[in-house]
């Protein structure tokens, strides 16, 4: 803006400053205002603004208790991940198969324990898809019921985000009963 002062005025320009949503590290920011007279500075000053920002994420799962017919042995739950916060976050999921159950990627290679890794930008959202399988005593046959005190085989779910500078890591888990 261009302003006039006459001679003994004293002028007081406020600045406002607003930060850019892109902003994702909480590293120094340098903020320069100068005035000048004809294109030649007469004052500059400098600010360092320190960043504010929040890790802030969520995690659901489709559903909690999955019921198989009696001819099948394989099912899958979804878990979404969204990241409402400031900062990228980086998301280990741990999956642990109770006995009897085996959890896989896909439906040929299944294992009682798997790790995944991976990233959210802010206001990013993922959804990992589990699928679970039932093998050897705990695989259910017409003629073999499970009965209502029969114990259920559960898988494990555990999200933890790495911490950042400053704050510490969250973590989210859940059972699924089958």
């Amino acid at each position: 803006r261009t302003f006039t002062m006459r001679a003994s005025d004293t002028l007081y320009f406020p600045v406002r400053v607003i930060a850019l949503q892109n902003i994702q590290s909480t590293d120094p920011q340098v903020v320069n205002v100068s005035l000048l007279q004809f294109r030649n500075v007469v004052a500059s000053e400098n600010w360092t603004i320190m960043p504010v920002l929040r890790s802030q994420w969520s995690a659901s799962v489709s559903r909690n208790r999955i019921i198989l017919p009696e001819d099948r042995d394989t099912a899958s739950v979804e878990i979404n991940v969204i990241n409402t916060g400031d900062l990228p976050e980086i998301f280990t999921l741990e999956l642990t198969a109770g006995s009897n159950m085996a959890i896989g990627a896909d439906r040929e290679r299944f294992q009682s324990y798997q790790e995944v890794q991976f990233r959210l930008n802010p206001m990013q959202d993922t959804i990992v898809t589990v699928v679970l399988r039932l093998w050897g005593d705990a695989a259910i046959s017409g003629d073999q019921p499970m009965g209502p005190t029969a114990m259920s085989p559960r898988l494990r779910a555990v999200i933890t985000s790495e911490p950042h500078l400053g704050l510490r890591a969250q973590s989210w888990r859940t059972q699924i009963e089958l």
